[in-house]
């Protein structure tokens, strides 16, 4: 048999991890999407992964992988920083409270992901 790979997945992972891979690798972008579209919307008060994943319907940890592809410059999705962390004015991280009580940080587009979020409505609008 042969095993499809993944580049998500150890060539040592089952086959399920393999579909799981594949699958989430089929997502991601539409994800992205997502998560821009979110963090644009509530770009005044920013938001935690946990508020995110409700706002997309994701996992937590699925939608903080998100949130990261939205912070890390790639030639191919993210030329530059789109999200960040959100600061005081004096400099102090802002967060909220997570359902089980704790401390989670927020995060807040920015300029730039504000321009590239506006481009992506304009393009959906237009679709």
């Amino acid at each position: 048999m042969i095993r499809r790979i993944s580049p998500l997945a150890r060539l040592t992972d089952p086959e399920t991890s393999h579909q799981a891979a594949a699958d989430a690798a089929a997502h991601s972008a539409t994800d992205r999407e997502m998560a821009l579209i979110a963090h644009y919307r509530h770009r005044e008060l920013g938001l935690t992964d946990f508020e995110l994943a409700e706002l997309i319907n994701r996992q937590p940890t699925s939608a903080g992988g998100r949130r990261c592809d939205l912070m890390k410059p790639s030639r191919k999705h993210v030329p530059e920083p789109w999200v960040e962390a959100h600061v005081t004015i004096s400099g102090a991280k802002v967060k909220r409270p997570t359902p089980s009580g704790s401390a989670a940080q927020v995060w807040r587009i920015n300029e730039v992901g504000m321009k590239a979020a506006e481009r992506l409505l304009e393009r959906l609008a237009a679709a």
